[in-house]
């Protein structure tokens, strides 16, 4: 049996809904997670062809390199529990089912994923790490109860392009707000993913209830400045222009 020794939490997963918005370190990490937990139902949307400078911090292989992401990652998951509803989506993110689990390394993605999140009411985890994944970040945003990803995230948009070359300039789907691959170990992406998936597992309702006060966990491993191998719960104030209507006439507009 699958599932012997999390009985529990294979009930409450067997129906649940999950889709996963970039399936790289912390996506694939996340799916295999959730999928040994029990969860019934997985999309997996990414665009990208699973590379060999990921095989030191992914889930996959060195045997997967030049396969989809996505289609690579299902077959992993399938080989955990061949009863799982996977579906494998080779493209960028436009829309989805379920909770949105969001692990892309893009800006524009996490503000389409909370556009999303806030027009079907569906609940959205965005994960990420910084300082060479020494620490990291899960925003926990549920419609109506929690500050969206922009109320805390906006201040982002301000920052100088992260991602340029020629290809900025002939392709228009040219993703300038994209992160460029850092450094950072396995080891310190599984520690961040598993304080994430806890997040997850309480939205979805098998863990207690989740404090929609403090809606954003800051993960510290080593990185200076925080306290050391800690979760740090933290307020987020809400109201921005894309969640709060009445915050639109503070914007201003330059000729």
């Amino acid at each position: 049996m699958f599932y012997a020794r999390n009985t529990r939490e294979r009930e409450l997963l067997a129906d649940a809904r999950v889709s996963v918005i970039g399936c790289g370190s912390f996506g694939s990490a996340l799916a295999d997670m959730l999928v040994r937990a029990g969860l019934g139902r997985l999309t997996l949307i990414d665009p990208e062809d699973f590379a060999i400078e990921n095989v030191g911090r992914h889930v996959l292989t060195g045997a997967d390199v030049g396969r989809a992401k996505t289609e690579a990652l299902a077959d992993h998951l399938r080989k955990i529990n061949p009863g799982l509803h996977v579906e494998a989506r080779r493209e960028k993110f436009r829309t989805a089912e379920g909770l949105l689990l969001c692990c892309a390394d893009s800006r524009r993605c996490e503000s389409m994923v909370n556009a999303v999140s806030l027009v079907h009411g569906l609940p959205a985890v965005f994960v990420g790490a910084y300082g060479a994944a020494r620490a990291g970040e899960v925003q926990i945003c549920i419609p109506g109860k929690t500050p969206c990803r922009e109320c805390f995230a906006g201040f982002r948009d301000d920052a100088e392009p992260v991602a340029d070359g020629p290809e900025r300039y002939t392709d228009p789907d040219f993703d300038e707000t994209r992160t460029p691959a850092r450094a950072g170990l396995w080891g310190s992406i599984l520690a961040i993913a598993g304080v994430a998936f806890h997040a997850v597992l309480g939205v979805l309702g098998v863990r207690e209830t989740i404090d929609t006060e403090r809606p954003l966990w800051i993960v510290n491993l080593d990185y200076e400045g925080f306290r050391p191998y800690a979760v740090t719960y933290a307020k987020v104030k809400k109201g921005c222009p894309v969640c709060d209507e009445s915050k639109i006439a503070e914007l201003t507009v330059e000729w």
